[in-house]
């Protein structure tokens, strides 16, 4: 009974106080789990943009008032003319959003109008809402990009367009995954690297791949698309100085590694290619695999 209350006040508040909500999460961080967002779009309605549900949502938030978010708004609309025609595994679709803060409501209008933004979704944060917008879910600055995949986890933050290019490519029908396995391990003691991040960097200073490693430094990750140069960063240790060793699925070192960034090629990345595990699809709900 409390929570269909709860829910009635929640919609009664959305549709004629004109309030919007993004999540409940305070510090909204990457490879979090977003919920729906519920906001007025230009024609002052209130709109709901469906987090998951076969969709991959690349959602901008700019402002009118600052002239450096405007940039990438010709390439947002780019991206949409360009995804019409995309066809996705699984029958994946893909939404694209901008969300203007704060702002005067007439002013966004005349400025979507004059910077042609009508032929992509437009929401707004109102003016008088950006108080407690801003400081609940962690926002600091515009612009702000987030590609969010799927299962509704936040796969990509203020990617490069060569990124979001790349992350769209992989998910296309004719386009097959790269999935890697290898082990981690102290070359000294011979210690696993267990329970610690590890994260594959490109050449824009995106993160294509990011896991968490077991609990015997064993880790299993998907790329979007190979490249010639990666960089390896281990989990911040300042006190660590140790070396340690890349070892591939069947234990056979690699190459030697240190306890921050560490610069790989092809041909270490080749060296840790595995057949998909039929399995690991489920492990895409629990973690994001390309976040920044």
């Amino acid at each position: 009974m409390y929570t269909k209350v709860s829910r009635l006040i929640y919609i009664l508040l959305v549709i004629f106080c004109g309030k919007q909500v993004l999540s409940q999460k305070n510090n909204l961080k990457m490879k979090d789990a977003i919920e729906n967002i519920v906001l007025n779009n230009n024609y002052n309605k209130v709109e709901n943009i469906e987090i998951g549900q076969k969709k991959i949502q690349i959602i901008y938030f700019w402002s009118p008032e600052v002239k450096a978010s405007h940039e990438f708004l010709s390439t947002l609309k780019q991206l949409k003319q360009s995804s019409e025609n995309l066809k996705l595994k699984d029958s994946c679709s893909i939404e694209i959003t901008a969300i203007a803060t704060q702002c005067d409501y007439l002013d966004w209008l005349v400025k979507i109008d004059s910077l042609e933004l009508t032929g992509i979704r437009n929401l707004i944060i109102k003016k008088f809402y950006s108080d407690s917008f801003w400081p609940k879910f962690n926002i600091k600055n515009v612009p702000l990009i987030l590609v969010v995949n799927t299962y509704g986890i936040i796969d990509l933050v203020n990617p490069s367009l060569e990124t979001i290019n790349n992350y769209l490519d992989a998910r296309k029908y004719t386009s097959s995954s790269l999935c890697i396995s290898g082990k981690i391990i102290e070359t000294e003691n011979k210690k696993p690297y267990s329970n610690k991040k590890i994260a594959f960097i490109n050449n824009n200073s995106d993160t294509l791949s990011m896991t968490t490693t077991d609990k015997n430094g064993v880790f299993e990750i998907q790329f979007l698309k190979n490249q010639l140069n990666y960089t390896l960063n281990l989990e911040p240790n300042l006190k660590s100085k140790s070396s340690y060793k890349l070892l591939n699925n069947k234990g056979v070192y690699i190459c030697k590694l240190n306890s921050k960034q560490n610069n790989v090629n092809s041909k270490v990345i080749k060296s840790l290619i595995k057949k998909p595990n039929p399995n690991y699809s489920n492990n895409l709900i629990r973690q994001s695999i390309t976040i920044k």
